[in-house]
């Protein structure tokens, strides 16, 4: 058990020095905790607004609520995402704006009246785009 407890904190200590070296020490990322969390939140968000549009002509005013909270949900985590600070993600990176904006058309459209819910189905379904099952 000491062994390994010894070997664990070498390898921890490993890559802070790696991680020292491999990126200046002014440089500010986003931690994994952070994009774990936010990329949860997309997702639970997503499925959400899939699950209200299934095989729905119109959603009712109900339905409509819950698709803005989770374009809503959706916008404040892409929001967290589009900081300044890198994810080691490049295509996040790289997406992270024009996606926000996607949602926030989205959820504009969706409290419109007439609301409109293709943009809010688009949006969702850009997830399954990275993210194929």
């Amino acid at each position: 058990m000491r062994r390994l407890r010894l070997l664990l904190g070498t390898a921890l200590f490993a890559c802070a020095g790696v991680r020292a070296a491999t990126y200046p020490l002014d440089f500010d990322y986003l931690e994994k905790a952070e994009l774990s969390s936010a990329m949860r939140t997309l997702a639970e968000s997503a499925v959400a607004v899939e699950a209200e549009l299934r095989g729905v002509a119109a959603p009712d005013l109900s339905a409509r609520a819950r698709i803005v909270a989770a374009l809503e949900r959706m916008l404040s985590s892409a929001r967290t995402l589009e900081t300044q600070r890198p994810t080691n993600h490049p295509l996040l990176d790289a997406n992270i704006t024009a996606f926000t904006r996607d949602v926030e058309a989205a959820k504009a459209a969706a409290t419109a009246d007439p609301p409109s819910f293709f943009l809010a189905g688009s949006v969702s379904g850009a997830c399954r785009y990275c993210h194929r099952r």
